[in-house]
């Protein structure tokens, strides 16, 4: 929230996105330069502080004065609860061929979908249908909706916006591992809440390379890489 801000100075930069409201004093307390920087690096408007953890807080004294202390403060934090949010976008569909579903499932991953799911579901009249889920990070959920609409002709789609995601914290490590006298390096993705190890999983592309050169099957890859990072956690525990 930007106080005491010139209105024409702040529509020049903020295109509507942006909140203020009118300030303690009748005088500009944020410049054009600062109103750019504002909307460059600010991606959420809140009315209110979120829960975090401040790290580091820095103040900055204007030139003008007033009754009051002339002071910009900007605080570096952690965010305390794991969560980011999110945008979930669904439409029912009852009249597209698989090769279309299929179609519109690879195009909204390539248009920025951080995921996509399509549910059976049965609809009125007892037709068989899709459920067509979407988690989009907010700032992409116009342009997602767009595509619906133009691939899907559908005449409604449901929106909810800032939905809560837990997320563990997320680790990659390479390993070597030997499959038929060949060295492949097989990524493994370890999840974490604090410093509890709950998931360590071998990425498919790697399993399914190796796979397709060897000519065995992706099982056995897949309890070799298990073991190999299973042993390897166990050496490195601190």
């Amino acid at each position: 929230i930007l106080k005491g801000l010139n209105e024409d100075s702040f529509k020049d930069f903020s295109k509507g996105e942006a909140k203020c409201i009118g300030g303690p004093v009748n005088s500009e307390l944020a410049t054009p330069t600062g109103c750019a920087l504002y909307m460059e690096f600010c991606d959420e408007f809140l009315e209110f502080a979120p829960m975090m953890s401040p790290e580091e807080i820095a103040y900055g004294c204007g030139s003008k004065e007033f009754d009051f202390p002339n002071v910009l403060r900007v605080i570096k934090s952690r965010n305390v609860n794991g969560k980011h949010k999110v945008s979930v976008i669904e439409t029912n569909i009852d009249h597209m061929s698989g090769e279309e579903l299929g179609f519109l499932f690879d195009l909204l991953l390539i248009e920025g979908a951080r995921d996509v799911s399509m549910v059976p579901i049965t609809m009125k009249k007892n037709r068989p249908g899709h459920l067509i889920k979407i988690i989009s990070k907010p700032d992409l959920v116009d342009h997602l909706v767009n595509i619906l609409f133009r691939e899907t002709g559908t005449l409604g789609i449901r929106v909810s916006e800032n939905t809560h995601r837990g997320v563990a914290e997320r680790q990659f490590i390479p390993l070597d591992i030997n499959v038929g006298n060949h060295i492949y390096t097989i990524n493994f993705k370890i999840g974490l809440i604090g410093d509890e190890i709950i998931s360590h999983r071998p990425e498919y592309e790697d399993l399914r390379r190796i796979s397709v050169e060897q000519d065995i099957p992706l099982i056995e890859v897949r309890d070799v890489a298990n073991t190999m990072i299973r042993d390897y956690l166990e050496n490195n525990r601190e």
